[in-house]
């Protein structure tokens, strides 16, 4: 069996990554709805926006909407007429805070008899509303956009957009969420030289949030026309909530303003779309003209687009070719070797009516309407091996007329929809609270905008988007994962909580309302969640005091008495943890605000890693002191807690894992000699020889789990040999640091290691003590560099790195057409430094090629300089062979793991794992690992929520 299991890992390790996947988010989830908010309460997302005329939809999982239940219409005096139309309440804004909901949208009324751009004020008692305005006679704020943001000491801030030199960002500190205080401060602005510009100066939508200690912003920018297709989002980063400036930002944005490059780099391009040479006339030709055997010598020329307007730098308007007629005939012969597949496609870009044949069958038919569309062929079989032609027949639907076509074939699996202008960023936490997501609005298969979920990744403290995606996208992109165990109450219950409980001491428990409620107002009371007890987990749920003294949470409970509650006082005015450990009870309170409502929902969070946990309070670090340590070191279970009081309870969500970085870093236990430490910085393992490993968690059955990778690309470390589980029979030197995404004992583990000088991923695996063949996955691609906009300008553009890269084969392309910006100077000079601290070294080039240094070079940064005359390059590529720092991050599912390196899936494993810890590892040279996730996916067998 031992010799079986080896041969089958093996042949696992040779699977292509994308085998075998399951579906993407079939996104959009939500049609017709735009510029909008999302607040999560009580377990709930709600949104509000353009499009839902003062109404508001409802999800558990952020995929399915239910709704729409209206929740609020203005009443005022500064939005007269027209202006006050549901159906005028945009960009909208959610935030509860001291029990009550506010809500903050735009005005955006441009028309007759009163211009009204303005941002109002709403409040509320109920989620749902109704809203009312506190003030009626007057506006909130100036212009658009409005984003209401609370740090972790409790003072809010207030962002919105100006008009300015072009849409502006501005922030503002805050008294209370009614009341602003002093001036708004500029923040961001769009670029010149940039992404942002490519249409118009518009940056808008600002989205702050709060993760492993930084701000991030999110936002849109350029314009929102899809005649551009230029909108996208991008983000910045900062220390503090008013700390953002041009300077934070990515110098690329995190999604958009297409996914038209990832449809024909995942598919047989038969005709490519913008590129391709057509013939074509524009007045009638003879019978039989979309056939095969159809003579047309005698037609035009032209390259595609066809049109009759241009449009400066956009990606859906490229007019190559002038079409004034009424009327436009096309054909375009190609060549299949082979029938193609089930799932070919048209790539439209349309602005008229089009019919559209292959063979002399009609494969597509527009009624007039704008469309810049993937369109699934139905019926393939017009198509034949040898010589086919593409025939369009188009007509203008208004004095703007646009054609462009492409035919694709994506084989083995239908192709994903044409997505593009990507914007107005939400930035949520996903059902099972350790992951998050971003909600957002875009244009899916040429309709209008609707909104779209897609997942959030930090590497480490860098943000990233896993986007845009929709439901036939290539590779792993699920939905958001529910927590281990969930209860929203939705179920009545008369006289207990259900099966999924265990209920202790006192109380009186039933299920009302949308509510759990326990009723006796005298003695204690316990509902321990029903779920499997861990040692690493998040914990939240909602209270709501009825009447007494104080109720909670039990954050812990073990089988032998130890046990950590932590409640909201109403007597002491404070919130309360008590421990009993060994037979020992302690107690401590912090006192709350006097206004604070303990009549209204709170969320009350505990995350606890190992002995530690930390506690929250409505979103926030409770105050005082929010970190408990204790000794608690065993499994144990959370629930609902009273102490001589009724309460009601909501939107509880218990998941096992954990997310820690920098200092948080604990409880990683070292097989060997303990080289490990872990500072401000991470965990390090220090040692430059042999090979040390560090293990860690509960064992789950399936999961994520994601680190953060720095090493040394000079690979400086001794070599380890293959007794110390380096290179099979010792022939290559082992220096390299990575993970274990499946650690069951000695005899079965999965591990991943970046080999940094070799600038790859070696897999290798162990089941039943015998060993897999070791798979390597090569980590060269070619990448795109935007330039760092606050070192550049006309006549140098500087590329700043991230961590120390390995680059080499650079390529300088010139500015495309029509985005004013100079031809690349024939005199530029292309130079690199490793640190700050260095000199800039020339590297060699070809200035007609546009190419330099063909030898690899260890870069922080490049710099292009250009002559007197300026200009820049419009795009500079190299070949990255290598960086200092890697994401690795695996998904144990049953049946298979998937290996991901910076977002993208690399590897599938398939086989059966038992449950599993995970680990980290080097060979042979130091390494630092931070920003460390792990959290339980529940699988089909799991019971996860109440009955």
């Amino acid at each position: 069996m031992r010799h079986v299991a080896a041969l089958f890992l093996l042949a696992a390790l040779a699977l292509p990554a994308g085998a075998q996947t399951p579906r993407s988010i079939d996104n959009p989830v939500l049609d017709g709805v735009a510029d909008s908010g999302v607040l999560k309460y009580n377990g709930d997302y709600y949104i509000m926006g353009v499009g839902t005329g003062g109404d508001m939809y409802t999800s558990a999982d952020l995929v399915r909407w239910r709704g729409p239940r209206h929740a609020f219409s203005m009443n005022n005096e500064w939005t007269p007429g027209p202006a006050a139309q549901d159906r005028r309440i945009h960009a909208c804004d959610f935030e509860y805070t001291g029990g009550v909901f506010h809500l903050y949208w735009s005005v955006n009324y441009w028309g007759e008899p009163q211009m009204a751009v303005r941002i109002g004020h709403a409040t509320a008692d109920s989620v749902l509303g109704p809203y009312r305005e506190p003030v009626t006679s007057t506006w909130f704020d100036s212009r658009i956009d409005p984003h209401l943001f609370v740090d972790d000491d409790g003072t809010p801030y207030f962002y919105s957009v100006k008009f300015a030199d072009g849409n502006v960002i501005y922030g503002q500190k805050m008294k209370d969420p009614w009341t602003r205080v002093g001036e708004p401060r500029f923040l961001l602005s769009a670029l010149p030289g940039t992404w942002e510009t490519r249409a118009e100066r518009i940056i808008e939508g600002a989205e702050v949030d709060k993760h492993r200690g930084r701000y991030y912003m999110l936002y849109a920018a350029n314009h929102v026309a899809s005649r551009w297709g230029q909108y996208a989002i991008g983000a910045a980063e900062a220390d503090h909530p008013l700390g953002f400036n041009n300077a934070s930002k990515y110098d690329h944005p995190v999604v958009g303003p297409t996914n038209e490059e990832r449809i024909t780099g995942n598919a047989n391009v038969i005709v490519p779309i913008g590129e391709a040479t057509w013939r074509y006339r524009t007045s009638a030709p003879g019978d039989g003209w979309t056939q095969a055997s159809y003579d047309e010598s005698d037609w035009r020329s032209g390259r595609t687009a066809f049109g009759n307007h241009d449009v400066d730098n956009s990606t859906t308007h490229r007019t190559e070719t002038r079409w004034e007629s009424p009327e436009l005939w096309l054909r375009k012969r190609f060549r299949l070797a082979e029938a193609p597949s089930e799932h070919v496609q048209l790539l439209m870009r349309l602005r008229g009516a089009a019919d559209v044949y292959v063979n002399g069958e009609r494969i597509y038919r527009s009624d007039g309407a704008r469309n810049y569309a993937t369109v699934d062929v139905d019926d393939v079989s017009a198509f034949r091996k040898g010589e086919n032609v593409l025939a369009v027949h188009a007509r203008p639907n208004d004095d703007r007329q646009y054609v462009d076509v492409g035919l694709l074939d994506p084989q083995d699996a239908p192709g994903e929809k044409y997505v593009f202008s990507p914007g107005q960023p939400n930035l949520v936490r996903g059902p099972n609270g350790f992951s998050w997501w971003l909600v957002y609005f875009a244009r899916f298969d040429g309709g209008g905008k609707s909104q779209a979920v897609d997942r959030v990744h930090f590497f480490d403290q860098r943000l990233h988007v896993d986007g845009p995606t929709g439901p036939h996208t290539p590779g792993y992109h699920p939905p958001p994962r529910p927590p281990t165990f969930e209860d929203r109450f939705e179920r009545a219950v008369p006289n207990a909580l259900g099966t999924a409980w265990e209920l202790r001491g006192e109380g009186r428990w039933r299920v009302r309302g949308g509510e759990g409620l326990q009723r006796r107002e005298t003695g204690t009371a316990q509902a321990l969640v029903g779920g499997p007890a861990g040692t690493h987990y998040r914990f939240e749920a909602s209270v709501r005091m009825a009447g007494g003294r104080a109720a909670g949470m039990v954050a812990f409970q073990d089988e032998g008495g130890d046990r950590l509650t932590v409640s909201l006082d109403r007597e002491a005015g404070a919130w309360t943890y008590q421990l009993r450990e060994n037979g020992a009870q302690m107690e401590r309170s912090f006192a709350l605000p006097e206004d604070f409502d303990f009549e209204a929902y709170h969320a009350i969070r505990v995350t606890r890693n190992g002995d530690v946990f930390r506690v929250a309070l409505d979103g926030r670090p409770a105050p005082g002191t929010p970190v408990i340590e204790t000794g608690l070191s065993e499994k144990g279970r959370p629930g609902l807690h009273t102490r001589s009081a009724s309460a009601a309870f909501d939107g509880v969500t218990y998941t096992r894992g954990w997310d820690e970085y920098d200092a948080r870093i604990r409880g990683w236990q070292a097989t060997g000699t303990d080289t490990w430490r872990t500072d401000s910085t991470g965990l390090r393992q220090t040692a430059r020889t042999g090979a040390r490993r560090v293990l860690k968690g509960d064992p789950l059955s399936a999961y994520e789990f994601s680190a953060q990778v720095y090493g040394d690309l000079r690979g400086d470390g001794e070599a380890v040999s293959d007794e110390d589980g380096g290179d099979e029979a010792g022939s290559e030197e082992a220096r390299r640091a990575g993970f274990y995404p499946v650690y069951v004992d000695e005899s079965n583990w999965l591990r991943a290691e970046l080999d940094l000088p070799r600038h790859r991923l070696v897999v290798d695996a162990m089941r039943g003590g015998e060993r897999a063949e070791r798979r390597t996955v090569a980590l060269t691609e070619r990448t795109a560099l935007p330039p760092d906009a606050t070192y550049s300008g006309p006549f140098a553009k500087r590329y700043t790195l991230r961590s120390p890269t390995l680059i080499s084969d650079l390529r300088v392309e010139e500015p495309p057409p029509g985005t004013g910006a100079r031809p690349l100077s024939s005199s530029w000079q292309l130079a690199y430094r490793q640190s700050k601290e260095d000199d800039w070294t020339p590297l060699p080039q070809e200035v007609a090629s546009g190419a330099a240094s063909a030898e690899p070079a260890l870069a922080s940064a490049l710099r292009v300089e250009v002559g007197a005359e300026g200009g820049g390059p419009g795009t500079l590529s190299a070949r990255v062979s290598g960086k200092s720092t890697y994401n690795l991050r695996a998904v144990k599912r049953p049946g298979e793991v998937l290996l991901f390196v910076d977002g993208r899936q690399v590897m599938r494993v398939p086989g059966e794992w038992p449950a599993a810890r995970v680990g980290l590892s080097t060979q042979g040279m130091a390494a630092r690992f931070d920003g460390l996730l792990r959290f339980h996916i529940p699988t089909a067998g799991d019971a996860r929520s109440a009955p």
